[in-house]
């Protein structure tokens, strides 16, 4: 069965699963492979299924090859339990489900104030924070990576729905990115008990000094990072803010995040500053909860905003 280790870009997906490889297997380096957590684009688990290259594939002909993918993945785990990174919204396309329940266990969702998202993805894709901005409110946004392969991110309201509801059949373990930083004890021991891994106080300390951003900025300044953008003009490991957004966004910028998504900030606890009327864009922001209806060949025809970080 399949464990997402799932995010919207720009949230922490990395770091629980640099922490959470460290932990199960002590030492880490950041460009080994992350044998227990791979990521559902990677051209090399797609490759073998196909008779030309992954980068040629188009958008739908994506969605055929998808679950031969995740069904390959479990056949090579035999019985055990198979984890897998993606930035997918819980949805689908052309009634094709990029997060098939039938064969999903559980999943880890990090979610971080978009407030800090806009800045870090945007430094990510060389964007301009309100070309970012966008991106995160349209229902139809997706995110490529420059393989021929794509994430349906939708709006960051959306994508934050669609793991969280528990309507969604999904047994699904939130963990804030702040937390992550601000009580890191407390929120990465809440991670391994949601796995049911045997825990160890003393393996815990150890793992998050191991992962302490420091420590990998250290490591990529030295040895570079091969899930860096190739459009990034910073490192990836880049700054791990959590309130940097009150100096960098202007009043404009948080005003429009927090209009668009003030709702879905509310239930994962971030304070909106600006926005008293957040509850107007809620049936828009609502639309790509189950998106059975997103149409593949419009997805082709780049219609939506596009944010080409490979």
């Amino acid at each position: 069965m399949i464990y997402w280790i799932a995010s919207y870009p720009k949230s922490g997906n990395t770091w629980m699963r640099l922490f959470l490889s460290a932990y199960r297997h002590g030492a880490i380096d950041i460009n080994n492979p992350i044998t227990f957590a791979h990521d559902d684009l990677a051209p090399g688990n797609h490759q073998p299924l196909l008779r030309k290259p992954v980068s040629e594939l188009t958008n739908t002909e994506y969605l055929f090859v998808r679950p031969a993918m995740i069904l390959q993945m479990m056949h090579a785990a035999g019985n055990g339990r198979v984890f897998l990174k993606t930035h997918h919204a819980v949805c689908s396309i052309d009634e094709f489900p990029l997060i098939p329940h039938v064969v999903t266990e559980g999943a880890i969702y990090m979610v971080r104030d978009p407030r800090e998202v806009a800045i870090s993805y945007a430094k990510h894709c060389d964007a301009t924070i309100d070309e970012t901005i966008d991106v995160m409110e349209n229902p139809q946004a997706i995110a490529t990576t420059g393989n021929g392969l794509y994430h349906m991110l939708a709006t960051w309201s959306n994508h934050v729905d669609s793991w969280a509801d528990a309507e969604n059949g999904i047994k699904c373990h939130v963990v804030r990115y702040e937390d992550l930083h601000r009580a890191p004890h407390k929120a990465f021991k809440s991670v391994i008990e949601a796995l049911g891994w045997e825990y160890s106080e003393d393996r815990l300390h150890a793992t998050i000094h191991a992962t302490g951003f420091d420590k990998l900025q250290a490591q990529e300044q030295e040895n570079g990072f091969r899930e860096r953008s190739k459009r990034a003009k910073e490192q990836f490991f880049r700054a791990g803010n959590v309130d940097s957004w009150r100096h960098i966004l202007t009043k404009e910028q948080v005003q429009r995040i927090e209009q668009a998504h003030g709702e879905a900030m509310t239930r994962m606890g971030y304070q909106l500053e600006e926005t008293q009327d957040h509850g107007s864009n809620s049936d828009r922001q609502r639309v790509a909860r189950h998106h059975g209806n997103a149409d593949a060949d419009r997805q082709d025809e780049r219609n939506g905003p596009v944010q080409e970080c490979g």
